[in-house]
């Protein structure tokens, strides 16, 4: 998943129940990532919160919430 120059993103929405690996996830407040772990909302399946708050990468959204993916 790339989310590079995508400053703008309110919401993301995932429906995978497992998390996918994030490689190279950086923390720079002059970065896309930055804005999009600060700002938007991460939408994961339900019964998949957990996993989300734990994994590397995901874990840095401040705003996780579950969603009815079907």
């Amino acid at each position: 998943m790339k989310l590079y120059g995508c400053s703008g993103l309110n919401s993301i929405y995932v429906k995978r129940t497992t998390p996918a690996l994030l490689e190279n996830v950086l923390i720079d407040p002059f970065d896309a990532y930055y804005h999009n772990y600060n700002i938007a909302t991460l939408y994961v399946s339900k019964g998949s919160l957990e996993a989300y708050r734990n994994a590397y990468g995901w874990k840095e959204f401040k705003n996780i919430q579950e969603w009815d993916a079907k």
